[in-house]
């Protein structure tokens, strides 16, 4: 890194750790695996960490969304802010406070109870780059109608000349045990998917495809997590090290173009589990 690049570094970990105030135990010691009431919506194929594939990999719906959720507002939390990232003109920002830390907990919960897996659904990856255990689920619109409301005017309003038209409502969360990373790549771009009218299964948004991705980061240094930061790589060597923030989320460009940000999730270094969640940014389409 450049002298600034290392500035722009630690001013990031600053702002994640201005958000903690006490340190808290670690969410897989705090929170009970809770039964979650759910059904499937999908089984597809799933690739697996060191290669091959497993099938019949479910993706689920949550039977009782409110229920397994809770209360969720769809007002701003106070504090919510966006931040840019320097990255040698890419496009890169952190939005502050873009869920509770009782959501995040309660998400945490939730997945832990419908159960990771070592394979990601319809997902591939070459052997060794996807070190992490995957679970994806579809919203019904109760927690992504909130988020959406809530960062909806903190997001580019516009893309390579695409109005802004909202947020996938699959949710593709990864956990990260102590010596677990992905390795670099560039996120695919991917058209936006709900439940269908039915509520049977998985369909696609018309009229929609994603630009931008979301990580939302679940828990982060305030509750023990060690390293699992996500590292960007820009254009002319810039680098940058995002700390994962509780409730906070990281967004950047995705998919077959030269405005794609490479990254990585580095080593988690410790015994507490990192938990994030990938949303996809939704954008018109011709």
């Amino acid at each position: 890194m450049a002298q600034g690049d290392i500035a722009r570094g630690f001013i990031r970990v600053t702002l994640c750790l201005l958000l903690a105030s006490a340190p808290r135990a670690s969410p897989q010691r705090t929170m009970a695996c809770v039964s979650i009431d759910s059904r499937v919506l999908e089984r597809m194929m799933g690739s697996l960490p060191m290669g091959g594939s497993e099938d019949g990999v479910a993706v689920y719906a949550l039977s009782d969304p409110k229920t397994a959720l809770g209360d969720i507002s769809h007002v701003p939390i106070s504090g919510m802010s966006r931040t840019d990232i320097d990255i040698g003109g890419q496009l890169a920002f952190v939005i502050k406070n873009v869920v509770t830390e009782k959501e995040a907990d309660r998400l945490v919960s939730v997945t832990e109870g419908l159960g990771y897996s070592p394979a990601a659904p319809a997902i591939s990856t070459p052997p060794g780059m996807r070190m992490n255990q995957a679970l994806h689920w579809v919203d019904d619109d109760t927690l992504i109608g909130a988020i959406w409301d809530r960062i909806r005017p903190l997001l580019p309003q516009e893309l390579d000349g695409k109005k802004l038209v909202g947020l996938s409502r699959r949710l593709n969360h990864y956990r990260y045990e102590e010596g677990d990373r992905f390795r670099q790549h560039i996120d695919g771009d991917w058209p936006g998917y709900r439940i269908s009218d039915d509520g049977t299964s998985m369909v696609t948004c018309s009229g929609a495809h994603s630009k931008l991705s979301m990580l939302l980061y679940l828990n982060g240094p305030q509750d023990g997590v060690l390293g699992g930061d996500t590292r960007l790589f820009g254009r002319g060597g810039v680098t940058v090290d995002v700390t994962p923030c509780k409730g906070s989320a990281l967004f950047f460009r995705h998919g077959f173009s030269e405005d794609s940000v490479m990254h990585e999730g580095t080593v988690v270094t410790g015994s507490t589990k990192k938990y994030v969640a990938r949303v996809n940014v939704l954008y018109s389409l011709p």
